[in-house]
């Protein structure tokens, strides 16, 4: 069974990886600040630290794993493709296992402060509908099976809406705190 749509996944590949995070420059020189508004603004330099690292350091810890298995699932797929067998041997022994360690690594994130918590339960949704969509294709070649690969297809569409919302929203969360946050190759 020829893989029909997986070059979706080439869309997909750069979703969570390949993130630029730049702080920007935010001078208050020559302000005066009263003593409440220092404790807020404290608060906010706290929640922009909290948001760099958890975009720098969970979702690019996340995002190994995540390119691991893309590039393991590219060498066999669209162009790559060559048979049913080498694709059903490298989702089974490469692929899957390396994206359960991204499953893994993402059911261990939390959200450092509530504004966070939406994008977080969108990453992990998104995570589990890309990995039913590994399942499915693996499911599908076992059993040669079209509807279920229609299925898979249909899912990494479903992961790419997700992963497109994330980043709509993450952009609209890092404005607020001052962050520049532009996705690499995925709008």
């Amino acid at each position: 069974m020829k893989n029909l749509t997986f070059t979706l996944l080439a869309i997909c590949c750069l979703v969570l990886t390949g993130c630029n995070y730049e702080m920007k420059a935010s001078s208050n020189e020559g302000e005066e600040t009263s003593s409440s508004d220092n404790e807020n603004r404290l608060s906010e330099d706290e929640k922009q630290s909290s948001l760099l690292e958890f975009i720098n350091e969970d979702i690019a810890n996340v995002s190994s794993f995540e390119m691991e298995a893309f590039q393991s699932f590219d060498s066999v797929s669209g162009e790559n493709y060559i048979n049913d067998e080498l694709m059903y041997e490298e989702l089974t022994t490469t692929t899957i296992p390396a994206y359960e360690k991204a499953l893994e690594e993402t059911e261990k994130l939390e959200a450092p402060f509530p504004e966070l918590e939406p994008m977080l339960e969108q990453i992990k949704n998104a995570s589990n509908t890309f990995y039913d969509a590994l399942v499915l294709q693996k499911q599908a070649l076992e059993e040669q099976d079209a509807e279920i690969m229609n299925q898979a297809n249909e899912k990494l569409l479903e992961y790419r809406d997700q992963i497109g919302a994330y980043h709509a929203d993450m952009k609209a969360l890092t404005e607020d705190y001052n962050i520049d946050y532009e996705p690499n190759g995925f709008q």
